[in-house]
Parts: C-alpha cells; sequence; structure tokens
C-alpha cells in the first residue's frame, strides 16, 4: 500500500506512462477553478511573451492561447507530457505561437528578462529547490512581469493520504518570505477558494 502511494504521488510531478494521462485528467477536473482564476488575471498583449511551468497535457497551455495573440512558452519534466500537450497543441506550435520543451524549472533554458508573465499551478511543491526555482523565475521576468503561482494550501494538502512522500509544503508566510529573499519588490495573496486554494502573485 506504501508503494502504491507513494507512486501516485510521484505520477503528480513526473506524470508518465497511462496513469500520467489519468492523472493529468484528474487534475484537469480539480483545478478548474484555478484555470479560471489565471485566465481571468492574465492577459497577453500581441508583443508579450507568456511561459508555463509544468503544462502536463496542455490543457491550460490550449486556453491561453484561444485568448491571447502573444507568444506561450511551457517546460515540463515529462517527455510523455510533451508528446501529449504538442499534439493537443499543434497548430499553435506549427505557427510559432507556442514553444514546448523539457527544462527543469530551477535551470530555465531562457534569457534573462524574457518573459512578461510566468505561470504555474501546482508545481512549485516539486521544485528541487524553491530558492533557486524562484530566483530563475525572477531572473528570466521582465522588469516589470509577474509570477502567478498558483497553489493548495499546506492544510489541505496534508489531508491527502498521496501527498506525503513527494510533496513538499509550504505556509503563505513561506512564499512571501522566499520571494521577497530572492528580490521580489512584492508578494501578493490572492484567494481562489477559501481554506484551500490561492494564487500568490510575485510582482518583480
Amino acid at each position: 500500500m506504501k508503494y502504491l502511494t507513494h507512486y501516485i504521488c510521484s505520477q503528480f510531478r513526473n506524470p508518465h506512462g497511462i496513469v500520467g494521462k489519468l492523472c493529468c485528467l484528474i487534475m484537469n477536473v480539480m483545478n478548474r477553478s484555478m484555470y479560471r482564476q489565471v485566465l481571468k488575471d492574465v492577459s497577453i498583449l500581441p508583443c508579450s511573451t507568456l511561459l508555463e511551468i509544468g503544462f502536463g497535457n496542455g490543457y491550460l497551455l490550449s486556453e491561453l492561447h484561444k485568448r491571447s495573440l502573444g507568444t506561450i512558452y511551457g517546460i515540463d519534466l515529462s517527455a510523455d507530457m510533451l508528446m501529449l500537450a504538442s499534439r493537443h497543441n499543434d497548430k499553435a506550435l506549427a505557427t510559432g505561437a507556442m514553444h514546448l520543451q523539457l527544462a527543469d524549472s530551477c535551470s530555465l533554458p531562457f534569457d534573462t528578462a524574457f518573459f512578461d508573465a510566468i505561470i504555474s499551478i501546482n508545481t512549485i511543491y516539486f521544485w528541487n529547490d524553491i530558492v533557486q526555482g524562484l530566483s530563475e523565475v525572477y531572473r528570466t521576468l521582465h522588469p516589470s512581469g509577474t509570477f502567478y503561482n498558483v497553489v493548495y494550501s499546506k492544510k489541505w494538502l496534508q489531508r491527502l493520504s498521496y501527498t506525503k512522500s513527494v510533496f513538499n509544503f509550504y505556509e503563505i508566510d513561506d512564499y512571501i518570505r522566499y520571494g521577497m529573499e530572492v528580490g521580489f519588490k512584492d508578494v501578493q495573496i490572492k484567494t481562489i477558494i477559501a481554506d484551500k486554494s490561492f494564487m500568490v502573485l510575485f510582482i518583480k
């Protein structure tokens, strides 16, 4: 039972195979309120560039593309998810409106001040080093850019049996402290569902 729990948990960090695809579909359903909030708050102008960290099956990428004329980039740890998201967004990729690749949040393969906005939904718990990851986000953001980090609360996550072995848990104060530590001028918290989920806006 312990092995099964760890396996399921690992699939949320790095989805692969049939189980990984199923986990992504489950996350699409679970994260609907988060997607709605992101699509409401993030706007992309025709000259803007945006990055999603941990795009999974590419659902949010597709929705962002429908609503914008900017250029969208995405990184993920999973080769299987890269293939899946590429199939779902083949037209955007073919026109150059979207670019997807394998990469780690702690070593972003992009130039300094490249993005106007960066988005992450439920990935920060899996970063190997939150300070290094936030430093990379800060580095690659335009001086007026914002990192939209959407997460579940520590209290809610700890109720789930499968989060114990792979997830790192953070309080709201942790996000604020780490954000200020790497140089963000402001860190704001926006509630999505009370006592369950919220958005952390790291403003450069």
